[in-house]
């Protein structure tokens, strides 16, 4: 939780009269968009009852308690031009906000001059009752108890502090490295000794030192990497690799990708380049984005977390699972023809829609699709405001859910399900090919006279495809989305 923490100015001081310090105001707080907890100290049950954060700062002004936990509130910015020099672990805005939604927050803060400080407890967003006065120490102290105490499927995920401490650790021990002028410490509740801790180093290696031992830091090699003609590079690389002298049981490997959120964060939309590649500019370069698999990937990620938190669209025709699966098996093998492989078809059918049937209460509850006792598929989730899938796919999806869920595992049963959902929710080109395009001959084959209906369905399915690339899916990618270390060679953005 990242709050203020700079130091008051030092005394002045005059040959025989000591002045003490002027009190400073705190910064007013901002509504802004950004995301992210600095540190965070857990107490019991690995943080799931009990969490305290705590600084030394400026404290938190009476006015501005109000508008502590809304989403997008910052104190570190106060004009755009406060971006080209903020160095900063993240903001508070929407990481304090989202604990309001499934914990208990409570504030307590006192500002330099004050004679007492003020609590107030929060809850989705806006404060339970007034700031009471109290007894306070300086700076701002924030609890947070009984974490999702009001999504029981989400705490039981969390079987054990002991599964996630590791994971902890790890991920700050890779922020020690990265971070080397930052001072990093984690200790598990009760115990006497940090499982991470380093210091403000000078070099990336002292870091490594400082987190995986002397023993690993000597045996290492620095590499470095960059474009050929260094003026107009765009490739830059340099780390650290084990020499032969090192061995490990097993192979760690931390990487640190820089551009790749800023780029899509920061691009302007230009144009489809083709069916599936929309041209970006960042600066003074073009990427070519591949849509589909960012939107596939924005939607995955969406949908996990919005878990259990959907709103519904309403199918106006409920439609018959058993039909859109032998739909879907008929497009996957046209040419299969024949009453052995009819039969073969018909079983599968029957057998997934008996497995979704039988599933729908979770579905319904955790990702707001809903199947009627009569084998009817008759709710979808609202995964992105202002979009809706394309409805020609439903077949696949419902051929997606029976086939490809693994429904014996919780964990990869959720994640499969969401990978269904992202594909299915993705921008995908329409079906019906474009008639702006190369191939718009398609819709003159056959006798003369093209037709019209059929042409204007399709040119109004593509217009409205590109009109959500460029208004819906891109805005909410600036906000929303974490793009994984895989796009970064996978060929989804390519510099021209």
């Amino acid at each position: 939780m990242d709050l203020e923490t700079t130091e008051p100015p030092p005394h002045p001081m005059e040959t025989d009269t000591v002045h003490p310090p002027q009190p400073q105001n705190p910064p007013r707080i901002h509504r802004l968009d950004e995301s992210v907890v600095n540190r965070i100290a857990a107490g019991e049950d690995g943080g799931l009852k009990f969490i305290q954060v705590s600084d030394d700062g400026h404290g938190i002004r009476y006015e501005d308690l109000p508008i502590l936990c809304e989403r997008h509130t910052t104190s570190k910015l106060s004009a755009f031009e406060d971006l080209q020099s903020i160095k900063s672990m993240g903001f508070r805005g929407e990481a304090l906000a989202s604990m309001t939604y499934v914990a208990h927050v409570t504030v307590t803060t006192i500002t330099s001059g004050q004679l007492h400080g003020y609590r107030v407890s929060y809850r989705d967003g806006v404060m339970e009752h007034e700031p009471r006065a109290c007894a306070a120490v300086k700076g701002t102290q924030i609890v947070i108890e009984n974490l999702f105490y009001n999504m029981i499927a989400r705490r039981k995920s969390l079987q054990s502090s002991a599964d996630d401490y590791p994971k902890i650790v790890d991920l700050l021990s890779r922020f020690a490295i990265h971070h080397k002028n930052v001072s990093f410490s984690c200790k598990k509740h009760g115990a006497s000794k940090a499982d991470v801790h380093s210091v403000a180093m000078s070099s990336r290696l002292d870091a490594i030192r400082s987190v995986y031992g002397a023993s690993v830091a000597r045996n290492l090699i620095e590499i470095e990497a960059s474009d050929v003609n260094s003026s107009s590079s765009v490739f830059e690389m340099n780390g650290y690799i084990s020499d032969s002298n090192y061995s490990a049981k097993k192979t760690t490997m931390i990487l640190f990708i820089n551009g790749l959120l800023d780029i899509v964060r920061n691009c302007t939309y230009v144009g489809m380049a083709d069916d599936v590649f929309a041209l970006l500019q960042h600066n003074t370069n073009l990427y070519l984005a591949n849509v589909v698999n960012l939107s596939k990937e924005l939607m995955y990620q969406l949908v996990l977390q919005r878990f259990g938190y959907f709103n519904a669209i309403q199918l106006s025709d409920p439609a018959p699972l058993h039909e859109l699966i032998m739909l879907a098996l008929r497009e996957e093998d046209p040419d299969s023809e024949g009453t052995e492989n009819d039969d073969l078809k018909e079983k599968i059918a029957e057998m997934n829609v008996k497995l979704l049937t039988q599933k729908t209460e979770m579905l319904d509850e955790y990702f707001g699709i809903h199947v009627d006792p009569e084998g009817n598929l008759s709710r979808l989730p609202v995964i992105l405001d202002q979009h809706t899938p394309d409805m020609d796919r439903v077949p696949e999806f419902a051929l997606c859910l029976g086939n490809d869920v693994v429904w014996n595992d919780e964990k990869i049963c959720f994640q499969t399900i969401a990978a269904a959902l992202g594909n299915f929710y993705a921008m995908h080109p329409p079906l019906l090919p474009n008639p702006s395009a190369d191939n718009s001959d398609s819709y003159k084959r056959g006798v003369e006279g093209v037709d019209d209906e059929l042409i204007s369905e399709a040119e109004n399915a593509w217009a409205q495809r590109e009109w959500s690339i460029q208004h819906v899916l891109f805005p909410s990618m600036r906000l929303f989305f974490k793009p994984p270390t895989s796009m970064a060679a996978n060929g989804t953005f390519v510099q021209l």
